[in-house]
């Protein structure tokens, strides 16, 4: 309970000390990584789709409200320019208030026209005197009663003064104008684009100007091009002329008005037929679309708040973001079951290893899987039988240490006596002038003085020196039966080695060897470097050989594998015996990876080699200076 508080007290403490914190916030860190990564992605990714389909969309559909418009607009321009090639009409305008037949015909053809084009709201035309023949607009007698704000007499003379003017300028070229009529089926005043063509009597030279025809766009069909640019009632779009001024509006308070005094459209730069670009007004990002009219000085034009074309794609975020949390907090309630499940059988591990740590090595964890855990509590249960069995054979071995060390105090006395007696009959010897037995004797004494010095380890210049003196001693015994060479490397005299590993095998180069042989006998003692870690050493002989059985027998000996009768014969053969002490010291010194390799073929010789390190391994180091 105390450590509970604790750890809610210092979370950081509690983390560096829990491998189940550890394993939990791990798992949360890379699940919220990798969320949060991939919904970054997804949203800017998503967000860019978004934004240039949604442009691209508004792009295609400003395109095809201009064209449908231009065309709508072209469908009017064919019905005036019937009009105006009809000489017939020019003639009737000079006497309009004269010729009532034709003032009929004309006003039936006018009606018809209005009629077969729904587009139409008004056609009227005008003679020099301001007589009219008109259709589809209510006369100023039908407003009478209506009660509103509006002089419609006052705002008819307007219109019908203002299509006058533009007809007299000196260029007389037809065009489209703001224009506020009331068509006939409506109460209220509204405004549309008017065409304006001049009437003029072609067939003579001057080609005055005899009247005007005004055909009035029905505004029903602007708006609605206008409402089609703004599904979701966000937009602003308008029609503007060549000087941007805004002529056709679904707000009809703004017709009139410039669009370069809005900030947002004067830092447009309207290049080309249609395009879009970026502008950011007091921290509000909109985007600007505009498309022109392909025969006329207008251009449909709106801005477009960005936050309006990514609103579904935060709505998703935002979505995204809730489900990710939840994820999270789900994420962390498996995280910390499967750590809880996963970590349980660490801290029973580690509880045993604390009863190990106490000296209890009568412990063993269960198993109760057999994954990287599981092996990990088996390798344990392992590790503290054998820990256990090696404390009872170090304590034997204290016991029969004990017992050598007392052995070997007694027995000190003989090696001292042996080496003094030698002394003595070297003395005598010199003094009878045998030479012979004073060199045995100072080369035995040599010997002796070399194998009760203390140390395991020694140089190889120092044993080549040992299996000198014994193999001059030797050649007394067997005078020229035998020569002996060195080939050793001068680098490698100062490499150390286990003590007294040379002379056991050069033993069994005459046990098995030279005694058998009456004269020629050669051995040879090779040191060279294999590397830069490693030395070769070989001892080889042109004796008689070993016979394979007693061959195979010492190979056995020397892997553990021989039997208790081959154990008893082996016994009884020092030489054999001294080959396997040298084997298992070479082994043990080079960590299992020397030992030695016997070839041998009857008639032919044997050669002994293995390899050692040519440095001395640092535990060993230790081990020798302590003995010295």
């Amino acid at each position: 309970m105390f450590n509970k508080w604790r750890s809610i007290v210092n979370p950081w403490r509690w983390i560096q000390n829990s491998f189940k914190a550890k394993l939990i916030l791990s798992f949360f860190g890379v699940a919220y990584l990798a969320i949060f990564i991939t919904g970054m992605i997804y949203y800017h990714q998503m967000s860019e789709s978004v934004e240039r389909n949604t442009l691209t969309n508004v792009e295609k559909l400003a395109d095809q409200t201009v064209e449908r418009l231009e065309l709508q607009m072209g469908n009017i321009q064919n019905e005036v320019w019937g009009f105006f090639t009809d000489s017939v009409l020019q003639q009737f305008l000079e006497r309009m208030s004269e010729d009532t037949t034709k003032r009929t015909l004309y006003q039936s053809k006018i009606h018809m026209t209005r009629l077969r084009n729904a587009q139409i709201s008004i056609i009227a035309i005008y003679d020099k005197l301001g007589n009219q023949l008109n259709s589809g607009e209510r006369n100023a007698i039908d407003y009478s009663g209506i009660r509103n704000n509006v002089d419609y007499e006052s705002l008819i003379e307007q219109e019908k003064a203002a299509v006058f003017h533009l007809a007299s300028q000196d260029d007389s070229t037809p065009q489209w104008r703001v224009a506020r009529s009331v068509p006939e089926d409506l109460l209220e005043p509204e405004y549309t684009l008017s065409y304006i063509q001049p009437l003029k009597k072609l067939n003579t030279y001057s080609q005055k100007l005899v009247g005007v025809m005004r055909v009035d766009l029905r505004g029903k069909v602007l708006k609605k091009a206008l409402s089609d640019m703004n599904p979701t009632g966000m937009h602003n779009f308008n029609i503007v002329d060549g000087k941007r001024n805004i002529i056709v509006s679904e707000d009809e308070r703004r017709i009139g008005q410039n669009i370069l005094k809005d900030p947002m459209f004067l830092q447009t730069v309207f290049q080309g037929m249609k395009g879009y670009s970026k502008t950011t007004i007091n921290g509000q990002q909109y985007v600007t679309v505009y498309r022109k009219f392909s025969n006329h000085e207008m251009m449909l034009v709106g801005k477009i708040p960005l936050n309006t074309i990514l609103a579904e794609v935060k709505q998703v975020r935002n979505y995204a973001v809730t489900i990710g949390l939840i994820s999270l907090f789900v994420a962390m309630l498996a995280a910390y079951f499967i750590s809880n499940k996963m970590t349980k059988p660490i801290h029973k591990l580690r509880q045993h290893m604390k009863q190990v740590e106490m000296g209890n090595f009568n412990v063993s964890v269960p198993i109760q899987s057999y994954d990287e855990i599981g092996f990990l509590g088996v390798s344990f249960n392992r590790m503290i039988r054998e820990i256990d069995s090696l404390v009872e054979k170090n304590y034997e071995a204290e016991l029969l240490k004990k017992d050598a060390e007392w052995i070997a105090l007694q027995a000190q006395i003989n090696p001292h006596f042996l080496y003094n007696a030698l002394g003595t009959i070297d003395a005598i010897a010199a003094i009878d002038g045998n030479e012979q037995i004073s060199f045995i004797s100072q080369s035995l004494g040599g010997m002796f003085r070399y194998n009760i010095s203390g140390g395991q380890y020694a140089t190889l210049r120092e044993e080549v020196h040992q299996v000198r003196l014994y193999l001059s001693i030797q050649q007394i015994r067997y005078e020229d039966r035998f020569t002996y060479t060195f080939d050793i490397e001068p680098d490698l005299e100062q490499i150390k080695l286990p003590k007294l590993i040379l002379q056991p095998i050069i033993e069994n180069t005459f046990k098995h060897g030279i005694e058998q042989l009456r004269r020629g006998g050669m051995i040879t003692i090779m040191a060279k470097s294999l590397d830069r870690e490693w030395v070769f050493i070989q001892i080889s002989d042109n004796g008689a050989g070993i016979e394979r059985e007693h061959l195979q027998t010492i190979k056995d000996m020397m892997r553990n594998e021989y039997k208790n009768e081959q154990k008893q014969q082996m016994n009884r053969d020092r030489v054999s015996i001294g080959l396997n002490n040298v084997n298992q010291r070479l082994r043990l010194f080079c960590n299992e990876k020397s030992g030695l390799t016997i070839h041998s073929e009857p008639g032919v010789g044997t050669s002994v080699s293995f390899i050692v390190p040519i440095k001395l391994q640092r535990g060993e180091e230790d081990v020798e200076s302590a003995h010295r």
